[in-house]
């Protein structure tokens, strides 16, 4: 009997072993979900508020261009159209770009478009860019 009593306390002390193992690794296995769990949290967070941020960027710059869309329009209705006169455009040469480069506006608008002369000469010359 001594020798089933011995081979029952090594598998007593095994099986115990092996308890304690499993819940120290089932503690561990928690432990690094709940880790993880939180940096993907963290991180899903910080990129909604990233996206907020150029949203909210974005929106402002739409309301930049309606605004002056909207002061265009008004500014448009107080001066009247010339269709024929091609003389209403405010132009001014660029000298350093060239012989046939020109900035011009129609009317005192705060963006004015760079524009190039097309010319006999340099009709099929590419825009220098």
């Amino acid at each position: 009997m001594n020798h089933q009593d011995t081979l029952l306390e090594n598998l007593k002390r095994y099986s115990t072993r092996l308890n304690k193992g499993l819940l120290i690794f089932l503690g561990l296995t928690l432990l690094l979900i709940a880790i993880s769990y939180w940096s993907s949290h963290k991180l899903l967070e910080e990129q909604h508020d990233r996206f907020k941020a150029h949203f909210a960027r974005m929106m402002e710059d739409i309301r930049e261009h309606e605004d002056f869309l909207r002061g265009v329009a008004v500014q448009s209705t107080k001066v009247p159209f010339h269709a024929n006169d091609s003389g209403s455009y405010l132009k001014s040469a660029l000298p350093e770009e060239g012989p046939h480069h020109y900035l011009g506006q129609e009317f005192a608008f705060p963006r004015p478009s760079a524009c190039r002369s097309i010319t006999e000469t340099s009709s099929l010359a590419p825009w220098p860019g």
